[in-house]
């Protein structure tokens, strides 16, 4: 018989009844075996306060299922009783163990083991009353967190290569083979002599490096990359995402119409709203019949089509086929715009991507990508993108808006990344054997997995094997199995995909061992969870018999003018590196030194977004150092600063709880990235934009606001320069959020104030911290009871890339789950964030 308990409620009405949230608590009574919990996002319906969704926990002796149930209102507050009197977490439940995944707005987790292992409740969950804001927070604070933080060993202590170290929470080392790497030609790895460059960059040039690099290596760099992939123009940028945005954002004009495939990357997407195009519509993945359907609606209301492509999709390893995209483009007369993020130096007999590998499958074709776009973090082992276009028109446009993107704050790609792929471009006669062994490797997966009872998605060649699981708590409890049987895997669930599964991302470094290994544990696994049935099938023992060598082990062929650019780094370089580390308040040489040892611990690239495969202990530490230094507030990290502030505000702008509406003001002559950040975000009737001309204004608007709809919320972004007189922006800054906040609680309304803090924040002089110079950021929030952002950046302060949003707990915690910036981007490099927080530890750390 099954049992049914709620994990927790919560009420959606105006007040009709307290929230409640059952902490999970180890115990000593006997565990429950075969326990799932399937959480979906909180759903709300403002305008009637009627519903209220329960999320449970359904016990089972063989079947797996998620009790998922709607209450009216009325019937809540019994509901509540009961689930008082049950007190079933703390009788019958300890706490959850490692196996959880995350997507898109939906947790998993399943128990295994219930020993103390863990302690009840952390300390910090109590110091801070948490305030319900939205429902994303609230399905952060009550879903996510309760099972996610610090309970699954995820930080990592070695490079993202074939085998990984994690550190767990009693601090030892566990190794595990990565079959959850985006480096699948395996070139996050460095050689002694990319390594030698790199530290060479470091002594000569860093840490300002990375903002005034050499023009010539990126110049080279970019016509190196174009001529491989046969482009006319080239150009690289700062990550992956921003060339996507960049690129979608400069061709889309007003009377533009986006096809997506529905499988497009959340840039993508975000950028093809934040450009403005006259519609965005997506068509079913890789069906092209359905893609005709929607030009044939769509043919004769605009001026122009793109149709937006990957070259290779991560989620599902599938791969579109040109040939017949190629028809329609000649029948329909459209632009063809193409990711390429995983399918360049993956995909092809020499790595070229998805146009070279369609020659290669079905006979020769023309080149029908137009604008092809790529990240260097997944291709080279390093963080940058890559824009290639073939008319001169869209690298006009491209390049003018790439320079308006850096007058706002775009960071240049980072010259450690510019050196990295540069010099993997000019071995690239080492790749066909690497490739060949990877292509080889993944097809033997694909087809032992598929013998073994598995249904496997996936093209032939592709490195990303999915796998389908049925339900999303399989999805949990396969990683887990997997992670104690020494693999990591990744999983993913709707609504992230429509069909939940399991995610192996194969390497090129993984040995024949290795993807024997591999192989063996997904099937124990699948038969342990009852995923495949019983079977005498008994996998095969890879053996790849090619000369192919990794690549770390082979001699590196130097072409071109390599010792010139490469190793020559030009004497006005160094001269201006020194004259610009005497202008900074940091000993350059620890600075570069902290940069040196984190190289050599985790390479260049990180691998993979913090939220997949974990993050790396410089990524914490510099959190934790600007958390400490602007007093006990918490810090995100992002990777360029223009996209951050994009980011940010598309995050915010969203419906808040209680609230009929939500207005989103800004400033009149806000900047591009702002407004990109309001356009990107989901359409919802309740959130409205507002603009102001003065912080006077404001103020008189929000009253305004206020007697018209009492039940109205307010998100107010600033300037540093409307401060005023730069010797008093703290105390005018403290003097704004007290006066909105008074206007505020007269009518019981939310405030979040976001101050763009860039130009305040510099790091020099007494203490250069911006409004936080003679303010406390934590206790002007609890006085005012109005929820603060600050954000800043290292690009000027420090010369070193990067940007970080400093806010409260509970609302840091929302941000890196909803700011696209953050959660759909490979984090930054270690070694730069070892050396940004060696920086700022030299000034405020004693």
């Amino acid at each position: 018989m099954e049992e049914t308990y709620a994990v927790h409620q919560i009420a959606l009405s105006k007040q009709t009844i307290r929230t409640k949230h059952y902490r999970l608590r180890s115990c000593s009574t006997p565990r429950v075996d075969k326990l799932r919990v399937d959480a979906g996002p909180i759903h709300t319906t403002p305008s009637s306060g009627s519903l209220l969704t329960l999320y449970g926990v359904s016990i089972h002796d063989e079947e797996r299922a998620v009790f998922h149930k709607q209450e009216d209102t009325k019937d809540i507050e019994e509901l509540v009783a009961k689930k008082k009197r049950n007190r079933f977490l703390d009788k019958k439940m300890g706490l959850v163990k490692d196996a959880m995944t995350m997507a898109g707005g939906r947790i998993t987790v399943t128990t295994q083991d219930f020993k103390d292992a863990y302690s009840p409740c952390r300390q910090s969950h109590k110091a801070e009353k948490y305030q319900s804001l939205s429902k994303q927070g609230d399905w952060v604070h009550y879903v996510l967190e309760p099972f996610y933080e610090n309970r699954i060993p995820r930080v990592l202590v070695t490079d993202a290569g074939r085998v990984v170290g994690y550190r767990n929470l009693d601090r030892k080392i566990l190794y595990k083979i990565n079959a959850a790497s985006n480096s699948y030609s395996s070139l996050i790895r460095l050689d002694e002599n990319c390594l030698a460059l790199e530290e060479k960059a470091l002594k000569e040039l860093m840490p300002q490096a990375s903002h005034t690099f050499s023009r010539k290596l990126v110049k080279a760099l970019e016509g190196e990359i174009a001529e491989f992939v046969g482009d006319t123009y080239g150009m690289v940028t700062s990550t992956g995402y921003t060339a996507n945005v960049a690129a979608m954002i400069a061709i889309t004009g007003p009377r533009t119409i986006w096809l997506l495939d529905s499988d497009s990357h959340n840039s993508m997407i975000t950028s093809a709203r934040a450009a403005g195009a006259l519609r965005l519509v997506k068509f079913e993945n890789n069906n092209f019949e359905d893609l005709e359907d929607k030009l044939r609606m769509v043919q004769y209301d605009c001026d122009e089509i793109i149709v937006g492509i990957e070259g290779l999709y991560s989620m599902s390893g599938y791969y579109p086929n040109l040939h017949e995209l190629a028809k329609l483009k000649q029948k329909y007369n459209f632009t063809v715009f193409c990711d390429e993020c995983h399918s360049f130096l993956t995909l092809g007999r020499e790595g070229r991507g998805i146009l070279e590998h369609s020659r290669y499958l079905g006979g020769y074709m023309e080149d029908i990508v137009d604008i092809r776009t790529s990240g260097l973090a997944k291709s080279a082992g390093a963080l940058g993108g890559y824009i290639g276009v073939k008319t001169a028109k869209h690298d006009k446009l491209i390049r003018g808006w790439l320079n308006e993107m850096v007058e706002e704050g775009t960071e240049p790609v980072p010259l450690c990344s510019v050196i990295q792929t540069l010099y993997w471009m000019r071995c690239i006669k080492l790749l066909p054997p690497t490739l060949k062994r990877l292509h080889h490797m993944s097809n033997f997966v694909r087809q032992q997995l598929k013998l073994a009872g598995f249904k496997v998605f996936g093209h032939v060649d592709s490195p990303i094997v999915a796998i389908h699981v049925g339900y999303a708590a399989l999805a949990a409890e396969m990683t887990y199995l997997a992670s104690q049987k020494g693999l990591t895997l990744l999983p993913v669930v709707p609504p992230a995909v429509p069909k939940p599964r399991i995610r192996l991302c194969l390497s090129a470094a993984l040995t024949d061992e290795d993807i024997t290994n591999i192989v063996r544990v997904v099937v124990e696994c699948g038969l342990q969870t009852k995923l495949i049935a019983k079977t005498t099938y008994s996998p095969l023992v890879y053996q790849f018999s090619d000369l192919a060598i990794p690549i770390s082990e082979q001699r590196i062929i130097k072409t071109k003018a390599y010792n010139k650019t490469m190793w020559d780094l030009e004497d006005t370089e160094t001269t201006s590196g020194e004259q610009a580390r005497r202008r900074l308040e940091y000993d350059g040489s620890k600075v570069a030194e902290a940069g040196r040892q984190a190289l050599h611990t985790y390479g260049v690239g990180s691998g993979s977004a913090r939220l997949l495969n974990g993050t790396f202990a410089p990524h914490i530490n510099l959190e934790e150092t600007l958390g400490s230094i602007f007093g006990g507030m918490h810090a995100i990290l992002f990777n360029d600063t223009r996209i951050a502030l994009m980011s940010t505000v598309n995050a915010l702008s969203r419906p808040l709880n209680g609230f009929r509406q939500h207005v989103v003001y800004t400033p009149a002559d806000a900047p591009k990235a702002i407004t990109e950040g309001l356009n990107s975000a989901r359409r919802d009737a309740s959130v409205h934009h507002m603009q102001y001309d003065t912080i006077v204004g404001l103020i008189d608007q929000v009253k305004d606001t206020l007697r018209e709809n009492r039940s109205t919320a307010f998100t107010v972004l600033l300037q540093h320069a409307q401060l005023g007189n730069p010797q008093h922006t703290a105390e005018a800054f403290e003097d704004f959020v007290l006066s909105i906040s008074k206007e505020a609680q007269k009518y019981h309304s939310k405030v979040t104030v976001f101050l763009d803090n860039r130009d305040g924040i510099t790091f020099q002089g007494d203490r250069g911290l911006g409004v936080a110079n003679h303010v406390s950021l934590k206790e002007l929030s609890q006085k005012s009871k109005v929820h603060l952002v600050v954000f800043g950046s290292f690009h000027k302060p420090l010369q070193l890339p990067g940007a970080f949003v400093i806010t409260n707990k509970h609302l840091a915690a929302e941000l890196r789950f909803t700011s696209p910036g953050y959660l759909f981007t490979t984090s930054a490099p270690p070694m730069l964030s070892a050396m940004a927080a060696n920086a700022l530890g030299q000034k405020y750390v004693t």
